[in-house]
């Protein structure tokens, strides 16, 4: 078969951006827009700077991932850097490049070796694929630099990574992000920057877009599936991934849903009368550790106890804490599970169920499915007013800043998440304890529809309506939006 000439043909080719029509290229599937936002300023020598700010689904990471690909396969002896927003996302994007290419176009392995996050090319060239949260990441030489879902760049870490890639020579950067959850921050602070660049001059070296103003939907993402994101995601979180629209904040909880938790006359106390669920976010290789005990009154799920660690990489948290507050637990405050996520926790487990037993000890091992399903329940529990706590100032921050992300297959579940920002209180443990007890504790309670939740807090409806026979063009604008 004859090899394309160029490396914009090269992708109509051999890239098949879609899982579930895998016999389609991109010649067939691809439309104009992709092409006029991420593929031609890729390819244009010109511009130095790159920022495409879009919603969840529009295939930017895969097709950018694609363009480097081809990029190495024509130039010889240059270096193109992924930097995924963390390990799970590097993974994707290697696999991405695995399935959508390689996978279709075998002959193509003879002129290229895929390792685990090195893509070797016969011509010297190579493609990258580093984790921004890991300490190798820094200090590296790149002819282009693709930084990955900049919108969760949040920690000094990622700061000074950003700063060292800008500050090499002679590499272009090119910047994916969704919308952020706060106008602050890095990734606000670098799309202001290069948005004044460009429209100060449009033909220069940035190319900058957003499409916050003027949302549409690719031909693969049809209404209807929109639709039902729109009622399962909460609406910060659906604002923010489909409509593009910047938060003001954590965007998962408002400070009503917070005030309405809160129980001034409530304090933390000694229940003696069973019924208590601990759980422990053990962090021994993180500066956090923190425990929480509560318990279901009547439907609603009361904080009686929580307690943070606070260590170092040098001097980390030992895990004779996490079983001196599990025997705490069990002793002071009528606990009757205890859950405990097994990493790094099997001794703390083995010892404790030795004495209390497996019914009494739970073995907590994170899964998609599990994480997706206690983020749903607390979100149930905080927007509904059913979680109840005194007071707690960090408690209560950490609330406020909590951000979702979409978590499986079909985007209609989704994760809680805390990222770190300079100056924050911790990792967002002191929340994740809280969460995990309070999902065993509220297994007996009944569940709320989310379109039920969504329909009393809803603050301001999404520009488009789903329900007025609006039609939308394969792969252009919509009719109504």
């Amino acid at each position: 078969m004859r090899i394309p000439k160029t490396p914009i043909e090269f992708l109509g080719r051999y890239y098949h951006p879609d899982l579930d029509r895998p016999e389609l290229s991109f010649n067939k599937l691809g439309e104009q827009w992709q092409t006029d936002i991420f593929i031609a300023p890729y390819f244009e020598p010109r511009i130095e700077r790159i920022y495409a700010e879009a919603p969840r689904d529009w295939d930017k990471t895969g097709l950018i991932a694609a363009c480097a690909f081809a990029q190495c396969f024509y130039k010889a002896g240059i270096i193109v850097r992924v930097y995924a927003a963390d390990s799970d996302q590097a993974a994707i994007v290697r696999d991405s490049i695995e399935r959508r290419i390689l996978n279709h176009h075998p002959e193509l392995k003879h002129d290229v070796e895929l390792q685990a996050r090195v893509i070797k090319f016969a011509n010297g060239s190579r493609l990258i694929i580093e984790a921004a949260d890991a300490d190798s990441a820094f200090g590296k030489q790149q002819d282009v630099a693709i930084v990955d879902e900049l919108h969760v760049w949040k920690s000094p870490n990622h700061q000074r990574l950003y700063e060292s890639i800008v500050s090499k020579g002679r590499t272009k950067v090119v910047i994916l992000t969704n919308a952020g959850t706060s106008k602050s921050g890095l990734c606000w602070d670098v799309r202001e920057a290069l948005r004044v660049e460009y429209e100060a001059d449009p033909q220069g070296w940035v190319f900058w877009f957003s499409a916050e103003a003027d949302p549409y939907l690719p031909s693969w993402l049809t209404p209807e599936r929109l639709e039902r994101r729109r009622r399962e995601l909460p609406p910060g979180v659906f604002k923010r991934l489909h409509l593009c629209q910047w938060g003001a904040g954590g965007d998962l909880f408002l400070p009503e849903h917070v005030e309405t938790c809160k129980r001034p006359g409530l304090h933390y106390v000694s229940e003696d009368d069973g019924g208590g669920v601990l759980a422990l976010d053990f962090g021994r290789v993180k500066d956090w550790t923190a425990g929480a005990v509560v318990k279901n009154v009547g439907g609603s799920i009361r904080v009686l106890h929580t307690q943070t660690w606070r260590g170092s990489h040098k001097k980390p948290v030992q895990t004779s804490v996490a079983l001196e507050y599990a025997e705490r637990g069990f002793q002071d405050f009528g606990v009757s599970k205890a859950i405990i996520e097994s990493w790094q926790m099997a001794s703390v487990c083995e010892r404790l169920t030795a004495r209390y037993g497996n019914a009494r000890v739970i073995e907590f091992k994170p899964s998609q499915q599990s994480v997706a399903a206690m983020s749903k329940t607390f979100y149930d529990l905080v927007t509904g007013g059913a979680l109840n706590f005194p007071p707690d100032p960090a408690l209560e921050r950490e609330l406020l800043e909590l951000e979702a992300e979409e978590s499986g297959a079909d985007k209609s579940q989704f994760k809680i998440v805390y990222r770190r920002r300079a100056g924050g209180l911790g990792h967002g443990d002191r929340t994740r304890a809280v969460m995990m007890a309070a999902y065993f504790a509220d297994q007996q309670r009944p569940s709320r529809p989310m379109a039920e939740i969504l329909a009393g807090i809803a603050s301001g409806e999404p520009r488009i309506s789903f329900d007025d026979g609006s039609s939308f063009i394969g792969g252009g604008k919509p009719d109504v939006w």
